[in-house]
Protein backbone atom coordinates (compact mmCIF):
# COMPACT_ATOMS: atom_id res chain seq x y z
CA UNK A 1 0.00 0.00 0.00
CA UNK A 2 1.37 3.39 -1.00
CA UNK A 3 0.51 6.83 0.39
CA UNK A 4 -1.68 9.12 -1.73
CA UNK A 5 -0.57 12.41 -3.28
CA UNK A 6 -1.86 14.55 -0.39
CA UNK A 7 0.18 12.49 2.10
CA UNK A 8 3.32 12.84 -0.01
CA UNK A 9 2.69 16.59 -0.27
CA UNK A 10 2.55 16.86 3.53
CA UNK A 11 5.75 14.80 3.84
CA UNK A 12 7.47 17.16 1.40
CA UNK A 13 6.27 20.14 3.41
CA UNK A 14 7.60 18.60 6.64
CA UNK A 15 10.99 17.84 5.02
CA UNK A 16 11.19 21.46 3.88
CA UNK A 17 10.29 22.75 7.34
CA UNK A 18 12.92 20.52 8.94
CA UNK A 19 15.59 21.82 6.54
CA UNK A 20 14.48 25.42 7.15
CA UNK A 21 14.59 24.91 10.91
CA UNK A 22 10.92 25.81 11.43
CA UNK A 23 9.89 25.86 15.08
CA UNK A 24 9.39 22.40 16.57
CA UNK A 25 5.82 23.21 17.60
CA UNK A 26 4.80 23.75 13.96
CA UNK A 27 6.61 20.63 12.77
CA UNK A 28 4.97 18.50 15.45
CA UNK A 29 1.52 19.58 14.24
CA UNK A 30 2.42 18.40 10.75
CA UNK A 31 3.93 15.14 12.09
CA UNK A 32 0.72 14.46 14.00
CA UNK A 33 -1.40 15.05 10.92
CA UNK A 34 0.76 12.62 8.94
CA UNK A 35 0.59 10.09 11.78
CA UNK A 36 -3.20 10.41 11.94
CA UNK A 37 -3.47 9.72 8.20
CA UNK A 38 -1.00 6.82 8.42
CA UNK A 39 -2.97 5.20 11.26
CA UNK A 40 -6.25 5.58 9.35
CA UNK A 41 -4.80 4.18 6.12
CA UNK A 42 -3.36 1.11 7.85
CA UNK A 43 -6.43 0.53 10.03
CA UNK A 44 -4.63 0.86 13.35
CA UNK A 45 -6.23 2.16 16.53
CA UNK A 46 -4.97 3.55 19.80
CA UNK A 47 -3.02 1.21 22.06
CA UNK A 48 -5.26 2.30 24.91
CA UNK A 49 -4.63 -0.86 26.93
CA UNK A 50 -0.89 -0.43 26.39
CA UNK A 51 -0.55 -3.99 25.08
CA UNK A 52 1.89 -3.14 22.28
CA UNK A 53 3.95 -1.03 24.71
CA UNK A 54 4.03 -4.03 27.06
CA UNK A 55 5.55 -6.19 24.32
CA UNK A 56 8.05 -3.42 23.65
CA UNK A 57 9.19 -3.61 27.27
CA UNK A 58 9.36 -7.41 27.19
CA UNK A 59 11.58 -7.47 24.11
CA UNK A 60 13.67 -4.56 25.44
CA UNK A 61 13.24 -2.36 22.38
CA UNK A 62 15.31 0.37 24.04
CA UNK A 63 18.36 -1.88 23.78
CA UNK A 64 17.91 -3.24 20.25
CA UNK A 65 19.47 -1.25 17.39
CA UNK A 66 16.85 -0.20 14.89
CA UNK A 67 14.12 0.67 17.38
CA UNK A 68 13.83 4.43 17.55
CA UNK A 69 10.99 6.93 17.62
CA UNK A 70 8.53 4.14 18.45
CA UNK A 71 4.76 4.44 18.45
CA UNK A 72 2.34 1.80 19.66
CA UNK A 73 -1.04 0.80 18.23
CA UNK A 74 -3.60 -1.96 18.11
CA UNK A 75 -4.19 -3.76 14.85
CA UNK A 76 -6.78 -6.09 13.42
CA UNK A 77 -7.75 -9.16 15.44
CA UNK A 78 -5.95 -7.91 18.55
CA UNK A 79 -2.53 -7.53 16.95
CA UNK A 80 -0.06 -5.44 18.90
CA UNK A 81 1.67 -3.00 16.55
CA UNK A 82 4.99 -1.24 17.07
CA UNK A 83 6.06 1.40 14.58
CA UNK A 84 9.75 2.26 14.52
CA UNK A 85 11.18 5.17 12.57
CA UNK A 86 14.91 4.87 12.68
CA UNK A 87 18.04 6.15 11.02
CA UNK A 88 19.83 2.79 11.18
CA UNK A 89 19.12 -0.59 9.61
CA UNK A 90 17.38 -3.23 11.67
CA UNK A 91 19.84 -5.95 12.59
CA UNK A 92 19.52 -8.78 10.03
CA UNK A 93 18.97 -11.30 12.83
CA UNK A 94 16.05 -9.32 14.31
CA UNK A 95 13.32 -11.48 12.78
CA UNK A 96 15.01 -14.64 14.05
CA UNK A 97 15.56 -13.07 17.48
CA UNK A 98 11.87 -12.23 17.80
CA UNK A 99 10.72 -15.70 16.70
CA UNK A 100 9.75 -17.79 19.70
CA UNK A 101 10.36 -21.51 20.16
CA UNK A 102 6.80 -22.26 19.02
CA UNK A 103 7.39 -20.35 15.76
CA UNK A 104 5.32 -17.32 16.78
CA UNK A 105 6.85 -14.16 15.30
CA UNK A 106 5.85 -10.65 14.35
CA UNK A 107 5.18 -9.68 10.78
CA UNK A 108 7.75 -7.03 9.84
CA UNK A 109 6.79 -4.60 7.09
CA UNK A 110 9.17 -2.01 5.67
CA UNK A 111 7.01 1.02 4.85
CA UNK A 112 9.52 3.85 4.59
CA UNK A 113 7.31 5.70 2.10
CA UNK A 114 4.89 6.28 5.04
CA UNK A 115 7.47 7.90 7.38
CA UNK A 116 5.91 10.69 9.40
CA UNK A 117 8.66 11.51 11.89
CA UNK A 118 11.41 12.60 9.49
CA UNK A 119 10.33 11.57 5.96
CA UNK A 120 13.20 11.00 3.57
CA UNK A 121 15.67 10.42 6.40
CA UNK A 122 14.06 7.85 8.68
CA UNK A 123 12.93 4.37 7.69
CA UNK A 124 9.52 3.29 8.94
CA UNK A 125 8.99 -0.32 9.99
CA UNK A 126 5.77 -1.87 11.17
CA UNK A 127 5.99 -4.83 13.51
CA UNK A 128 2.68 -6.66 13.94
CA UNK A 129 2.70 -9.07 16.86
CA UNK A 130 -0.03 -11.73 17.15
CA UNK A 131 -2.22 -11.23 20.24
CA UNK A 132 -0.85 -14.45 21.77
CA UNK A 133 2.78 -13.29 21.42
CA UNK A 134 3.09 -11.61 24.82
CA UNK A 135 1.91 -14.64 26.80
CA UNK A 136 4.10 -16.98 24.75
CA UNK A 137 7.08 -14.65 25.24
CA UNK A 138 6.56 -14.54 29.01
CA UNK A 139 6.30 -18.34 29.13
CA UNK A 140 9.43 -18.59 27.00
CA UNK A 141 11.34 -16.24 29.32
CA UNK A 142 10.14 -18.20 32.35
CA UNK A 143 11.21 -21.46 30.71
CA UNK A 144 14.59 -19.95 29.78
CA UNK A 145 15.16 -18.61 33.30
CA UNK A 146 14.30 -22.03 34.79
CA UNK A 147 16.64 -23.66 32.29
CA UNK A 148 19.38 -21.19 33.30
CA UNK A 149 18.79 -22.03 36.97
CA UNK A 150 19.03 -25.74 36.22
CA UNK A 151 22.17 -25.21 34.16
CA UNK A 152 23.64 -23.11 36.99
CA UNK A 153 22.84 -25.81 39.56
CA UNK A 154 24.36 -28.46 37.30
CA UNK A 155 27.49 -26.34 36.87
CA UNK A 156 27.78 -25.88 40.66
CA UNK A 157 27.46 -29.64 41.22
CA UNK A 158 30.04 -30.30 38.49
CA UNK A 159 32.45 -27.83 40.11
CA UNK A 160 31.89 -29.40 43.54
CA UNK A 161 32.61 -32.81 42.08
CA UNK A 162 36.00 -31.72 40.68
Amino acid sequence: MKPDASYIKLQTKLRTWIKQGKPLRERIKLERELEKRFVAAWGFTSDRHRLARSIGRLIWINFIPGFDHCDFYAGANGERVIISQTYVEFPPQLRASLTLENGLAPEIIVATEWAFYNPGNADLRILKFPCSYEKALEESKLRNSRLSEIQGETELKRNEHY
